[in-house]
């Protein structure tokens, strides 16, 4: 049981197909704790992320 893992945030350089170059940011997240049972978030479906005063956020789209 994984309920906990380092990781990182990746910065990438992107040329789309007019040649501009943009940056993307990755967040990576290692595989044990992904595939952990206790992993709360739908991989099929849609989330969302956001701040909280000094947190990052990722949560399942809730659905009416």
């Amino acid at each position: 049981m994984v309920l906990e893992s380092k990781t990182k945030v990746v910065k990438r350089l992107k040329k789309d197909r007019g040649g501009r170059v943009y940056e993307q940011y990755w967040i990576y997240i290692p595989k044990a704790l992904l595939l952990d049972s206790q992993f709360p978030i739908n991989l099929e479906k849609d989330i969302v992320i956001k701040i909280e005063g000094k947190r990052l956020v990722i949560e399942n789209v809730e659905e009416d």
